[in-house]
């Protein structure tokens, strides 16, 4: 009868278990944003309007906000990516502002 009742509680550390293993592998896939960065648009045109909806739509950066002609648009840029954002933003005309220049600070 002993070994049933060890048996028995034994089921109640599988959860604890579970969850300390599960915290310990979530550890190491904790994203990082070391040189993301976070651009506040001001579309002003339709052209710009149309192609910051193009750039939207190509899911390649993360919208904080959709794009607007009439509310400052936000969009986040990975490092990669950041450089060439900024050159297409200037050559479409559409004004920017960098709000967070490393957004993991």
């Amino acid at each position: 009868m002993s070994s049933a009742l060890a048996a028995g509680s034994m089921p109640c550390l599988y959860p604890t278990i579970a969850c300390l293993f599960s915290a310990i592998r979530d550890r190491d896939f904790i994203k990082s944003y070391e040189g993301y960065q976070v651009l506040r648009l001001n579309i002003t045109t339709k052209s710009g309007f149309e192609q910051i909806k193009n750039v939207y739509l190509s899911e390649q950066y993360d919208f904080w906000s959709s794009p607007s002609m009439h509310a400052s648009t936000d969009i986040m840029a990975p490092p990669q990516l950041a450089g060439a954002l900024k050159t297409f933003l200037g050559i479409i005309g559409v004004p920017f502002d960098v709000i967070y220049e490393n957004l993991q600070e």
